[in-house]
């Protein structure tokens, strides 16, 4: 198999997933309802006006400013505690952390280096054990009990 033949059956796997399927749900769901995009338009006149306000070369009235930036706060505020909208954030936050666990895979497999996430997920912490320490990391899901030095040191010092 080519890796085209095998990134596009990658590709068709993800599309099935179930993750990926409450994703585009959610999006649909979002991009759909009169009163978000009411507030979307809105929020978008309100920035356009706050925009020409400053390109207007006169005088700024900070009144108005005020006005105009307490209004996009609120249209802001009601539509990232909208329902809709929560579900979309949650859901997109989920299928980003797919393909992140999808790409580590990846690279993973192809350089035998695990990337470093900044966040412990994929390897237990940063940290140094000696050489011959035991090594109960989760990398990618897969539990290992292997002796550290029969491991591939990374060059970060993070255990795989």
């Amino acid at each position: 198999m080519s890796i085209f033949t095998l990134a596009t059956e990658l590709g068709k796997a993800i599309r099935d997933d179930e993750r990926m399927k409450r994703m585009e749900a959610a999006k649909k769901a979002y991009e759909s309802d009169p009163e978000i995009l009411a507030l979307l338009t809105e929020y978008n006149v309100q920035q356009q006006a706050l925009t020409s306000i400053g390109d207007s070369g006169n005088e700024i009235d900070t009144d108005t400013v005020t006005r105009i930036q307490d209004r996009i706060d609120e249209i802001y505020a009601n539509i990232t505690t909208n329902p809709l909208f929560v579900e979309l954030d949650e859901a997109q936050t989920e299928v980003n952390e797919l393909m992140e666990r999808v790409n580590t895979t990846i690279k993973y497999n192809a350089t035998g280096e695990m990337p470093c996430t900044h966040d412990c997920s994929s390897c237990g912490g940063c940290h140094c054990r000696p050489r011959d320490a035991i090594c109960e990391g989760d990398a990618m899901g897969i539990r290992r009990k292997t002796p550290k030095k029969a491991l591939i040191q990374c060059k970060r010092r993070i255990c795989l």
